[in-house]
């Protein structure tokens, strides 16, 4: 077995990783792709590391919130009218 497989799983978010809320929207930023839309900063609810992802690219765990509906229209938004 690859050790180094677990590294990189630590150290990278996951398509499956759940995270606890949005702590920072940061916006856009000089060093990110103006394609990429808003980025966010999270926190993993395993390890309580923080990441930096793409507002379009999340999801939350429950259907049918106002939340899901925000992430939903805005990734929408983002897709198809930018």
């Amino acid at each position: 077995m690859n050790e180094e497989f677990p590294k990189q799983a630590i150290a990278k978010s996951n398509i499956d990783d759940q995270f606890e809320r949005i702590y920072k929207i940061l916006g856009l930023d000089d060093e990110v792709e103006d394609e990429e839309g808003l980025s966010v900063e999270v926190r993993r609810i395993d390890d309580k590391k923080k990441f930096t992802l793409t507002l379009a690219d999340l999801k939350t765990v429950e259907e049918n919130t106002k939340n899901a509906q925000l992430l939903d229209d805005y990734a929408v938004w983002h897709t198809n009218f930018r």
